[in-house]
Order: structure tokens, then C-alpha cells, then sequence
């Protein structure tokens, strides 16, 4: 078996779509469409990204974001047949060259906690974990976000990106970072990202940016909230308050939606204020670095 690395930057979108399904193998399809809004998102870097060929086959990938001196994994995944047989660690050590000579300092990841496999790799080739992310969901009803009606005086309104610049910006300054695709680059680059903010009266008591996905696929409808920006005034009320507010404008009935929090830094104010609001953590992932 001969494997040659190639970087992505020499792959139509068509053809680096085709790699990633059957890296995958398991169904899942990916689409020039769906790689390009990841491309734009995550800032991914094809010049330092590389697939992986048995012949003209292509049978493993390595996506990679870059900005600036950081960069991030984004994906890598490796062909069925050819798993387990030293391939992965053959495509990050390549990828891993390839950014260091770009002038990459330092490399971030996140990874599932039950990814034994994939922890045990990373740590091989010197990443460390940094922290714990938390993954939040629960139905709203759960939430008792059908129940909650807004305070005399406060409102939903819509937000505009100069409100999440601000907001963000503010929270810089007491919050950890977040992970890499809800820094300020992606949030901006989201295709179908939303703004809403909570005021009573004048005074802004929230701002968040979500995603509002529809039920389909067996999902129920869903919000994923990507940004939160709380008033230190404001507590777990006005935050269950700013959710249900914007469900109602999303969907119109709340009883349906579910909300979901994914990679929410375990020592984030919101962390705190979604623990009062007992929404159960499904699910923990870590945030591995290396320094190159």
C-alpha cells in the first residue's frame, strides 16, 4: 500500500466532498455546498489541509482552520478499510508539519470525552487537555419555558451584528474564550445565524446568537444558542426569559423546541446560569492544545 498526502487546495469542493463521505462510511453525505459554508465558517485553511490517496482513491482527510498564529482541527477522518493501521496518526503528523511550517504556533481541538481512540492519539503526539466543554439539551417544557411570560416592560427584539460585536468585545473581558467555531469570525460567517435581545425598557438585560433549526430528520425544532451575553444585573429569569422569547418568535409554540448548548466552556457565566436553570449536561468534550 502506497499513501501519498496531497494538499486540498489542488481538490475541487465536488471532489474534497466525495473524500469526506468516504472517510466517513457510515451514510453520512457530505456536499460541495455543505463544505463550502464549513470552509467560510471555520475558517478552514485548504492550503494546509490534506487528503490522503491509495492510488487515485482518496481514503482519509484533514480539515484544518487558521487565524493568524492559531490553528484547529477541524475533521479528520479515515476510510473504514483503512482504519487501524497507523493512517490517522500518519495524517496528523503531516498536517501537523504542514501548519508549523506556515507559521502556526499553537493547535486546538475539541473531542468527545468517550473518544478513547481519538484522546489516546491526540495525546501520542503531544496535545494536552486544556478544559472541559459541556453539551447542554433539554426540551423546553422541561425548561418550563412554556410557562415563562415576559415581565412588564421587557420585549424581544431583534439585534444587529454591531450589538454582538459589542457584546462580545464586553464579554472578552471576564469570560473564557469560546471554542473555535463560536469565536467572533464564525459567528459573523454563519449563514443562518440570528441576533435577540432582551430589553426592559431601554435597558439591555440580554443578547444572544443562535441558530433556529426546523424539526426534520426526527430532530424536534431546535435552537442552539452559539453566543449569550447576560447583564450582571440579569440572572437564570431573564435568561430562561431572552429563550422563550426568541423560540416564540423562531416557531410561535415553545411546547415543540428543544434547546441545545454545544462546547460551552464548564466555567462560563452562562455554564452557571444554565446549571440554575437545570438544563441537564448530556455530554462532555475536551479542549486539547499543542504548542508547535
Amino acid at each position: 500500500m502506497s499513501i501519498a498526502m496531497r494538499s486540498a487546495l489542488y481538490l475541487s469542493m465536488h471532489d474534497l466532498a466525495e473524500a469526506q463521505t468516504t472517510a466517513y462510511g457510515n451514510g453520512w453525505t457530505s456536499s460541495a455546498l455543505k463544505l463550502t459554508e464549513i470552509c467560510r465558517v471555520q475558517s478552514i485553511d485548504l492550503a494546509h489541509s490534506l487528503v490522503a490517496f491509495d492510488g487515485r482513491v482518496a481514503i482519509g482527510f484533514a480539515l484544518v482552520g487558521t487565524r493568524a498564529d492559531r490553528g484547529w482541527l477541524h475533521d479528520i477522518a479515515v476510510a473504514p478499510a483503512y482504519r487501524r493501521a497507523g493512517l490517522g496518526e500518519r495524517l496528523m503528523e503531516a498536517v501537523l508539519g504542514e501548519m508549523r511550517q506556515g507559521g502556526v504556533r499553537e493547535v486546538e481541538l475539541d473531542v468527545a470525552s468517550m473518544r478513547g481512540d481519538a484522546i489516546g492519539l491526540y495525546g501520542k503526539l503531544g496535545f494536552g487537555n486544556a478544559r472541559t466543554y459541556l453539551n447542554l439539551s433539554a426540551p423546553a417544557v422541561e425548561l418550563g419555558l412554556d410557562q415563562m411570560n415576559l415581565a412588564h416592560g421587557q420585549r424581544i427584539v431583534a439585534g444587529a451584528e454591531a450589538q454582538l460585536i459589542e457584546a462580545y468585545a464586553a464579554a472578552r473581558r471576564s469570560e473564557p474564550l469560546p471554542c473555535w467555531d463560536r469565536s467572533l469570525p464564525s459567528l459573523l460567517a454563519y449563514p443562518d445565524g440570528y441576533i435577540s435581545a432582551l430589553f426592559d425598557g431601554d435597558r439591555e438585560l440580554g443578547l444572544m446568537h443562535y441558530l433556529a433549526r426546523p424539526a426534520g430528520g426526527g430532530d424536534p425544532d431546535r435552537i442552539r444558542p452559539l453566543f449569550v451575553r447576560m447583564a450582571p444585573e440579569a440572572g437564570a429569569r431573564e435568561l430562561a426569559a431572552l429563550f422563550a422569547g426568541t423560540g416564540s418568535a423562531a416557531f410561535g409554540d415553545v411546547r415543540r423546541l428543544t434547546m441545545r448548548v454545544a462546547l460551552e466552556p464548564q466555567e462560563s457565566h452562562l455554564a452557571a446560569l444554565l446549571g440554575e436553570l437545570n438544563m441537564p449536561v448530556v455530554a462532555e468534550s475536551y479542549d486539547m492544545r499543542l504548542v508547535l
